[in-house]
């Protein structure tokens, strides 16, 4: 009996699929098909109606996969929920309930010196001893992975899968924090989003009010929001969020409660949540009749 790996198995059923949609006899093929070939199958496939988007793109995201950057797929570090170590148990429950996520990184003094992770699961049940709640999160928190931000995906998923492990800190060049990535991010990078145990409704990127209005939240990637508002950068852009574009665009933070508005191209950006130094969501506005961006007055 041959055991095949799981990456062997996967070309093996995709190919059989697609073999199957264009009427090849699997004797007829060669023992050694391309990932590239294969997904030129897959677009013809998809063309000819014989297998449906959604399908189409997760063989897709397979093949992929392995060479995406970590950093492609983190959690950025501004939006990282953290507590310090020395912060009680019961504080980091509170986090948990209020943002959804189950694995919390534990810092020492600031968010670039994560030194652990606490489990939620492991902690509720410390709450309901007064004598505990008010434990430091550092008693309880467990050893955390660190990767640089050029490490492959299909390399991480490999080590979490091998080692039980969730979760690792991403690491810039310099050593410090950029951000998270999780064995859900590196799921969805596949099957698209997957919700936690403990996630309420999450708001969609982008959710259109009428034709041209559309609210989006702050989190959201600039150049997916441009690409789907039909406004795309003319070159790559830094920002990893729209919440930073737009104070960008602004020149300033908005404080909590401040509705600013600034115009990009044929768009009017209006923050109408900002919150703890960051915009959390943003409208816009398109307006047809002007298609280049207002210069400063």
């Amino acid at each position: 009996m041959v055991l095949m790996k799981p990456a062997q198995l996967i070309v093996a059923g995709v190919t059989a699929l697609l073999s199957a949609i264009f009427g090849v006899k699997k004797e007829d093929l060669s023992e050694q098909v391309t990932g590239e070939e294969i997904l030129q199958m897959l677009d013809a496939a998809n063309e000819k109606g014989g297998i449906k988007d959604d399908q189409a793109e997760m063989i897709s995201n397979i093949f992929e996969f392995p060479d995406l950057e970590v950093c492609e797929v983190m959690t950025h570090r501004r939006e990282i929920s953290a507590v310090e170590k020395t912060s009680p148990v019961a504080e980091a429950v509170r986090v948990s309930v209020e943002t959804g996520v189950s694995r919390i990184p534990v810092f020492n003094e600031t968010i670039d010196d994560i030194c652990g992770v606490l489990y939620v699961k492991d902690l509720l049940p410390l709450i309901l001893d007064p004598a505990n709640k008010n434990a430091p999160a550092a008693d309880y928190m467990h050893k955390i992975k660190f990767v640089p931000e050029t490490s492959k995906c299909g390399e991480l998923f490999t080590y979490f899968n091998k080692n039980h492990k969730q979760i690792a800190v991403v690491l810039d060049e310099y050593g410090g924090t950029l951000g998270i990535v999780t064995m859900e991010d590196l799921l969805e990078c596949i099957v698209g989003n997957i919700r936690d145990e403990y996630d309420e409704n999450e708001a969609e990127d982008i959710e259109e009010i009428t034709p041209n209005t559309f609210d989006i939240q702050g989190t959201a990637d600039p150049e997916d929001v441009m690409e789907k508002l039909g406004c795309p950068f003319e070159e790559e852009t830094d920002f990893s969020t729209m919440g930073g574009f737009v104070t960008d665009l602004l020149g300033y933070i908005p404080a909590d409660g401040e509705t600013p508005a600034v115009r990009y191209k044929n768009l009017t950006l209006c923050v109408i949540k900002a919150k703890d130094n960051r915009i959390e969501k943003i409208r816009a506005v398109k307006d047809k009749r002007r298609e280049t961006p207002i210069d400063d007055e």
